[in-house]
């Protein structure tokens, strides 16, 4: 009974280091004083943490979840909320997320190792520290949040700015061109690879697009900042999921086969799937007006759309003028009666 009991007081006392965690970022600006006391008071129980006197304990408190990391991700949570209760066994690192300790993690040493792992998982770090920093000079210096990240990103980079701007814009410049330096024990500035224009790990690197793949991008309207590079057109594309940037050899673009597919893959998309979706509201008419822009009809309905499709899904090709797709004429008689 005495060794339930036990156990159960470790427990509350790595959530109540993870209620205080999640306390800091909630806490608003205003509040100030709490914000510092509680900064103060994780920051002894990380000591202690570290120290080893709940790691040891925390071995016998179950997991709730359990998640595979890469070598990146076990640099990110390292760099970024922190891990604890970290072992080795078996080529294999184990331990637990700071911010919830119901989420164990496991790795294999070797990924943790490879050369850009650290590299990129305190990038992508670094990253998350700028969405949550506050971009108000007057609490640049103040702020217990904001001074708190302000440490992490000089840990991670061995630099300490003095505004939100000018760490934005360093981090824009140079973000592409960071290494890990083990001599240093920060990321540095690789400038041979800067003025080369080679970046290294990149967070979101340029994905070279297939002309189907551009043309469908096009036909759902999920492509921005499109500009012409002499040979390429380049810019930045949603996916469906998350944004990447692209480039696409502009020669490839007037293959007519690839726009006819790619348009075809668009509209049997908003068709079948995103005008079945009920709760669309005014998405429904953009998603409407991509349509019109790839066809020749010009429905406002959703339901004519879908039989539309249904009737003529096999006869569509593109125009002569390449501009969108059109019925074949010999098929025109299945049109909607």
């Amino acid at each position: 009974m005495k060794e339930n009991v036990g156990i159960n007081v470790k427990v509350l006392k790595f959530h109540f280091l993870r209620a205080l965690c999640l306390r800091i970022f909630e806490t608003s600006e205003s509040n100030r004083g709490e914000r510092l006391f509680l900064y103060l008071i994780v920051t002894v129980l990380s000591i202690m943490c570290a120290e080893g006197s709940w790691a040891m304990e925390m071995t016998s408190h179950g997991c709730q979840e359990e998640r595979q990391f890469s070598g990146a991700d076990y640099w990110f949570w390292e760099g970024y909320l922190g891990i604890s209760n970290v072992q080795k066994s078996d080529g294999e690192l184990k331990g637990r997320l700071v911010s919830d300790p119901d989420i164990c993690f496991r790795v294999s040493v070797a990924e943790t190792e490879a050369p850009l792992s650290r590299t990129r998982g305190y990038k992508e770090a670094i990253l998350e520290f700028l969405k949550r920093l506050s971009r108000a000079s007057q609490t640049w210096n103040s702020d217990t949040q904001t001074l708190a990240i302000r440490h992490k990103i000089k840990v991670l980079t061995g630099q300490s700015f003095p505004s939100y701007t000018v760490l934005s814009q360093w981090w824009k410049e140079n973000n592409d061109y960071l290494v890990w330096s083990e001599d240093k024990k920060h990321l540095l500035i690789d400038n041979k690879a800067k003025a080369e224009g080679s970046p290294i790990a990149p967070l979101n690197p340029t994905q070279q697009l297939a002309s189907t793949t551009y043309w469908f991008y096009e036909g759902m309207g999920w492509l921005t900042e499109v500009s012409d590079e002499g040979s390429h057109l380049v810019g930045k594309a949603w996916t469906g999921e998350h944004e990447v940037k692209f480039r696409v050899l502009k020669a490839k673009l007037t293959d007519r086969l690839s726009k006819q597919e790619g348009y075809r893959q668009a509209v049997e998309l908003i068709v079948n799937d995103r005008l079945l979706i009920p709760q669309l509201g005014e998405e429904s008419l953009e998603l409407i007006e991509h349509l019109q822009k790839m066809t020749e009809e010009k429905f406002r309905d959703k339901q004519l759309w879908i039989r539309w499709w249904n009737t003529n899904r096999e006869s569509l090709v593109l125009a002569e003028d390449g501009q969108r797709l059109v019925v074949k004429p010999l098929s025109k008689g299945k049109g909607l009666q």
